[in-house]
């Protein structure tokens, strides 16, 4: 069984992790270094592991030389419906 055999079959069989996922890519977004979605990861990370009772949750500081974010992006869906 491949790697993504394995993801394939925890996102059919536990709907909470499937949440979570879509949660943090769909409503959240990319998660890189400096970024508010960062932030708004960690944030969503630390009420998790709390709901799920962790006893101690916590964060470190780090500094990030440099920092890239995405400008504007556009796609266009040819099939199987074309949308843009």
């Amino acid at each position: 069984m491949g790697y993504s055999d394995v993801i394939r079959q925890i996102l059919t069989s536990d709907a909470a992790l499937k949440e979570d996922l879509r949660l943090l890519t769909d409503e959240i977004g990319g998660r890189v270094s400096g970024t508010a979605q960062l932030d708004k990861a960690a944030a969503w990370a630390i009420t998790a592991f709390r709901q799920a009772g962790a006893n101690v949750v916590r964060t470190e500081e780090f500094t990030t030389p440099q920092s890239w974010t995405e400008g504007k992006t556009e796609v266009n869906v040819l099939a199987p419906a074309r949308f843009h």
